[in-house]
């Protein structure tokens, strides 16, 4: 059963995740992104990631 959830998301999930985050890449600013990416170093040096 699990094999079959997992391609599940791979088939139907991802590509719809993958889709939305390249439209709002998009449609966020450079400093948007400046501060999203500081905010994952922060989440990935505190081990909250």
């Amino acid at each position: 059963m699990r094999k079959e959830i997992s391609a599940y998301n791979q088939q139907n999930i991802l590509p719809v995740i993958w889709e939305q985050r390249y439209k709002l890449d998009a449609e966020i600013t450079v400093n948007d992104k400046t501060e999203i990416d500081r905010l994952h170093a922060e989440q990935k040096n505190t081990g909250k990631a």
